[in-house]
């Protein structure tokens, strides 16, 4: 079905089985669109964070979060930072959902940015909070077998200031 703005709203599909489903084309997690146009798919997979849904639209796989616990990370910054340059981006959006996509952890990252995923080694991944600051950093890791040294460092840092202030270096 499509809205008035042109979306789809929902996904109506035929399982294995021949039975018809439908249901909201969007991800549970973040609202991404599931599906667009027809065609034959054995599930729908969401491109910004990669949950699956099978044809009956029930979640098959939400993507790292199999035995998450409460856990302590401890990061050093013990580096100096020395101006580069600067860029604004007005970004035409719900600003309080684009700050929670932008403080996930880069969970979003393998999916949505695939050139970035690649230059970076995920399983370094780490998030420190404070009071009202969220620091991220990750290790760049080599992009065949060569370390890209268009970069400044080898390293990203993601630091983000409540409610909406963002740098990343």
């Amino acid at each position: 079905m499509i809205n008035r703005l042109g979306k789809v709203e929902y996904v109506v599909c035929r399982d294995d089985d021949g039975n018809v489903h439908a249901f909201h084309n969007v991800c549970r997690h973040h609202s991404s669109l599931l599906a667009s146009g027809s065609g034959s798919k054995s599930c729908f997979v969401c491109p910004y964070h990669g949950w699956t849904y099978a044809l009956n639209g029930s979640l098959l796989k939400a993507t790292r979060i199999k035995g998450i616990r409460n856990f302590d990370v401890e990061v050093c910054l013990n580096s100096s930072l020395h101006f580069l340059h600067r860029r604004e981006y007005i970004i035409k959006c719900n600003w309080k959902v684009f700050c929670d996509n932008y403080l996930d952890g880069g969970y979003h990252v393998p999916y949505a940015h695939k050139g970035l995923a690649s230059r970076l080694k995920l399983d370094s991944y780490l998030t420190t909070l404070h009071d009202k600051v969220s620091l991220q950093c990750c290790d760049g890791g080599p992009v065949d077998g060569e370390y890209d040294f268009n970069r400044r460092g080898k390293r990203a840092t993601y630091a983000f200031i409540c409610p909406n202030f963002m740098i990343n270096r």
